[in-house]
């Protein structure tokens, strides 16, 4: 099973995750810090136990990732990549919480939000 398989309960929520990008190594964050000079990064660090995180994962989603979203959006499962949390968390000087959501441009995090702050529209601002 996926990273997502255990992320989402229901049909309609494992065909939203598509819209997701898999954030899983180090060597993949390093790319995406790179990216963001390219085109705008968006990072949601989700514990998959938490129900909180589940919640706000869940209104991101509806509120406006659909399919056609730019492929500017990755999910990390904070339980099984801790180590890519922390490194974001140091290479951007973004303290950790979960959940959290990090919007990153020019190798810098112009953005970020947790817990209930955590809106589409904010983010979209930056995109």
């Amino acid at each position: 099973m996926s990273i997502f398989g255990s992320l989402f309960s229901s049909k309609s929520d494992k065909s939203s995750s598509e819209n997701w990008n898999a954030l899983e190594s180090l060597d993949h964050w390093s790319q995406l810090v790179e990216q963001s000079f390219q085109n705008t990064v968006v990072v949601f660090k989700h514990s998959t136990r938490c129900f909180i995180s589940r919640s706000a994962l869940n209104n991101f989603q509806s509120s406006g990732l659909t399919a056609g979203t730019p492929q500017t959006f990755y999910l990390l499962d904070l339980l099984s990549y801790r180590s890519v949390s922390d490194a974001i968390a140091k290479d951007t000087l973004v303290h950790h919480q979960s959940p959290q959501i990090i919007v990153l441009k020019d190798g810098k995090a112009v953005y970020t939000a947790s817990h209930d702050a955590i809106s589409f529209d904010s983010v979209l601002e930056f995109l």
